[in-house]
């Protein structure tokens, strides 16, 4: 194979990489639901982003604590089929230190939405247990994903919400940096996030959105280079993002497994369609008492 060879074999995977890379992107983002709040006004603004699961004869809404404790202010709702629904079920989220949920580690929660027509959720894609990856760890060399809606992006100005999602394309962030923090890669995953050097399927390296918003989306293990070049990645839901921080130039996650030992002690009946990790921290969920999301009115415009 002479040198013209070799360059434009290199092109070629490089091509195929992008492509599988962008479809991968697209998938991960309609897993993402956005969820808003309203003011005084009727007037919709995005509070963070959700994912939906369906275990056997259940629904969930999944998302950030910090997210859920939003409706102590106001109704939340997320975009219909036609127009905005009211998110209304039985509430559980992790208990909060006594200093505040802003020190919360694991800030993540459920919302059972089994009794809301799965209609009103047909833009979204419901995930199943058998896209999580209960027993990832960061490893070299492999992509991973934040997604959901950034507040940058999805500024309401009429009643008729128009959606757009991003994922930011990162790398797992090294041991050392775990240690620093606090935090274990078997109850979080951290990745490398520096806005001004965004991996785009399209473009490269470029300046993403401020992530913002994003809290309560997915986080994914998306596949290595090699996967990419082969047409053999497969995408699989991680963790839950909680947190961007930007001194340390960090997305933080909060792991899948957790969120599969809380279903699993609030639904017992439903542990046997869930898979069982075997890195999970023992004793690392605490969950507060059950509570309701429908508070005082936040009635929306139109």
């Amino acid at each position: 194979m002479n040198e013209r060879d070799i360059v434009t074999t290199a092109r070629q995977v490089e091509h195929v990489l992008r492509e599988n890379l962008r479809a991968a992107e697209r998938r991960i983002q309609q897993a993402v639901c956005p969820i808003y709040g309203a003011d005084d006004r009727g007037k919709p603004y995005l509070i963070g982003s959700s994912l939906l699961l369906k275990v056997h004869d259940r629904s969930f809404l999944v998302t950030a604590a910090h997210v859920l404790d939003w409706n102590q202010e106001t109704s939340i709702y997320v975009a219909g089929r036609l127009k905005p629904v009211r998110i209304e079920g039985e509430s559980y989220r992790t208990s909060p230190p006594a200093t505040g949920r802003n020190d919360d580690l694991m800030d993540f929660g459920i919302i059972d939405i089994s009794g809301t027509p799965p209609d009103q959720w047909s833009r979204y894609r419901f995930l199943t247990p058998d896209d999580l990856d209960v027993d990832d760890f960061p490893a070299d060399h492999t992509l991973y994903g934040f997604s959901g809606y950034p507040v940058t992006k999805n500024r309401v100005y009429s009643a008729n919400i128009k959606l757009s999602s991003m994922a930011c394309i990162v790398i797992a962030a090294p041991p050392a940096q775990y240690s620093h923090l606090g935090l274990q890669p078997a109850s979080h995953f951290l990745g490398q996030f520096d806005r001004t050097r965004q991996v785009d399927s399209v473009k490269g390296l470029m300046t993403g959105p401020d992530p913002h918003g994003l809290s309560g989306g997915g986080v994914w293990r998306m596949g290595t280079p090699g996967e990419f070049a082969k047409g053999t990645n497969s995408e699989r839901l991680i963790g839950i993002g909680i947190e961007h921080r930007q001194d340390a130039k960090v997305l933080l996650g909060v792991r899948v497994s957790l969120l599969v030992v809380m279903i699993a002690r609030i639904y017992p009946d439903l542990a046997g369609y869930l898979p069982t990790p075997q890195r999970v921290l023992v004793g690392t969920v605490e969950v507060g008492a059950p509570l309701s999301n429908n508070p005082a009115e936040s009635p929306l415009q139109g």
